[in-house]
């Protein structure tokens, strides 16, 4: 499903020896445990059918969306928020939020200056100059897996922390590109190898998040109060995961 379609995506290939799907095996497991009632669906089949059994669908099947080729448009408007109906008190936009102030947070948008960097924007007044963002590759595989290390195929593509880094700011710090660094900051540091790529722009410098010790050098401080959280239906805290940091040969 995207924002716009519903898609029926068909089984490719015939299952290789003892291979099945996850609702076989639960299935099973719910059958052996004896958890009457777990799958009340005739079929998996039915199951999904029972999933898309929705307005936005048109109460779509799955012999429905074959029938169909496969594709069919979701009942959704185009437009976000079409009755402009929005979750907050007053029920209308508000660019100075009432609510906010009172649970402590800056009524109107605002700016607050990273740990490590005075308000001064000029570069001698940077205690540590470079932003440090985070980010996923194709080798993440979320949190588990010793960040992709005990699987061997992921292993090998991303053996070890990589810091991407300007060609000016590596130039500026005497870095060759696969150069053994150290990333550092008031709060703690980490080893890395760096690639130097044009791919990120100077001043900032970027890593795959997850890797082990990565956190020392981030806050990790509540961006939300706990209140404010509880405003939102699905929320679980937001921590902050940006830094200023500086590297130098290892």
């Amino acid at each position: 499903m995207t924002h716009t379609h519903l898609y029926l995506m068909e089984q490719a290939l015939a299952p290789a020896g003892e291979t099945r799907s996850l609702y076989a095996l639960v299935k099973e497991l719910a059958e052996r445990l004896d958890l009457a009632g777990f799958h009340p669906w005739a079929s998996e089949e039915a199951m999904v059918d029972a999933i898309l059994d929705h307005p936005c669908t048109g109460h779509a099947t799955v012999a429905a969306l074959r029938a169909e080729g496969g594709i069919r448009a979701l009942n959704v408007s185009h437009v976000a928020n079409p009755a402009l109906d929005f979750d907050t008190p007053s029920r209308r936009i508000e660019f100075h939020s009432e609510q906010a102030a009172r649970l402590g947070l800056p009524p109107l948008p605002s700016y607050d200056v990273p740990i490590g960097q005075t308000s001064d924007t000029g570069p001698a007044a940077r205690a540590y100059s470079l932003a440090l963002a985070q980010g996923r590759t194709l080798t993440h595989f979320h949190g588990f897996y010793n960040n992709g290390q005990e699987l061997p195929t992921l292993a090998r593509r991303e053996a070890e922390p990589t810091l991407w880094i300007a060609p000016a700011d590596a130039a500026a710090r005497k870095l060759a590109d696969g150069a053994a660094i150290r990333i550092f900051n008031e709060r703690g540091d980490l080893t890395a190898r760096a690639r130097v790529t044009d791919r990120i722009p100077a001043g900032t410098v970027w890593m795959r998040d997850g890797w082990p010790g990565l956190n020392r050098l981030t806050a990790g401080a509540a961006v939300l109060p706990d209140a404010a959280v509880d405003l939102f239906a699905f929320s679980a805290g937001q921590a902050t995961f940006d830094a200023m940091v500086e590297v130098a040969p290892a």
